[in-house]
């Protein structure tokens, strides 16, 4: 790579440009934009006037944690937007709804799967919720089972719900626990211990990480100066 600074030599360029809504269409058929500048839709897509829904990499949706507006383009949403304005507009009546969302993703870099979901702490101290984070480790199988792989699980709780969770690990389950952590997003943080995961030695440890943070979080509530009841 040739730059202004100097010569380098790199086993791989990134590109980290970033993305922006596409509107113009939605914007002359009279939608108006959000917070976030995309679309601005309710629940059912409708984006303003009569007959105009907007959904996908256009549209808003409503963050599951912050019940704010918020932009998040990735295809799992975009399909599912794309079925309640269709389904909508076809039957013209307000039939389904497009739920608040939590932003669960996956990506991979080499061998390692990285996967979030929810807010992350430094997101939650911006929003005054007054975040604890809980990191452990964990493994993909019983550890005594050969070629175990490590996941590393960050919980993010506040007020007594978790807020978010980051996950990270050299195994694809780590895409599995992301999906099962959006479940949880939201909730109080309690269900991550009482909730019910299956074990196998083959297949799972026999303390879940949600579990154990769980554990680890009513632990600390429990205690004479834990965190207040939420």
């Amino acid at each position: 790579v040739v730059t202004d600074a100097g010569r380098y030599e790199v086993d791989a360029v990134v590109f980290a440009t970033g993305v922006k809504p596409n509107v113009d269409l939605a914007l002359r058929a009279g939608a108006k934009l959000g917070p976030t500048g995309a679309v601005a839709v309710n629940k059912y897509m409708e984006a303003g006037p009569p007959g105009v829904y907007v959904a996908g990499d256009a549209a808003e949706a409503v963050h599951k944690v912050t019940g704010e507006p918020a932009w998040i383009p990735l295809a799992t949403y975009a399909n599912k937007m794309g079925y309640v304005a269709g389904t909508n507009a076809a039957l013209d009546k307000r039939a389904v709804e497009f739920p608040p969302i939590a932003g669960a993703s996956v990506t991979k870099f080499g061998d390692l799967y990285v996967g979030a979901v929810g807010l992350t702490e430094t997101e939650a101290a911006r929003k005054g919720l007054s975040p604890t984070s809980y990191v452990i480790r964990s493994t993909d199988k019983a550890r005594y089972m050969k070629e175990t792989r490590e996941i590393a699980v960050k919980a993010v709780i506040g007020g007594g719900r978790l807020l978010g969770m980051q996950i990270a690990g050299h195994s694809a389950i780590v895409g599995a626990y992301v999906d099962l952590a959006a479940q949880f997003v939201g909730e109080p943080a309690e269900r991550l211990f009482y909730a019910e995961y299956s074990y196998m030695p083959f297949t799972a440890p026999p303390w879940h990480p949600f579990a154990v943070v769980g554990r680890l979080w009513l632990r600390n509530y429990h205690r004479p100066n834990g965190p207040p009841a939420p």
